[in-house]
């Protein structure tokens, strides 16, 4: 599945429905009852694509 994070910080969906949280869009683009966003998304990056959770990861290392 594809999706895009707009400027507002929601993830946009192929078909234009958008979520305000990773879990929730994955859950609704795979059509499954529960799914943890944070494991399933990853991001394309000029160096390889990395785990949303990963980069969230290293974000809070830091700010603390």
């Amino acid at each position: 599945y594809r999706a895009e994070i707009t400027d507002s910080a929601a993830i946009e969906l192929a078909d234009g429905r958008v979520f305000a949280t990773p879990s929730s869009a994955a859950k609704h683009a795979a059509q499954i009852p529960a799914c943890d966003g944070w494991y399933c998304w990853k991001v394309e990056r000029s160096d390889g694509s990395t785990l949303l959770h990963d980069l969230r990861k290293d974000l809070v290392a830091q700010i603390n």
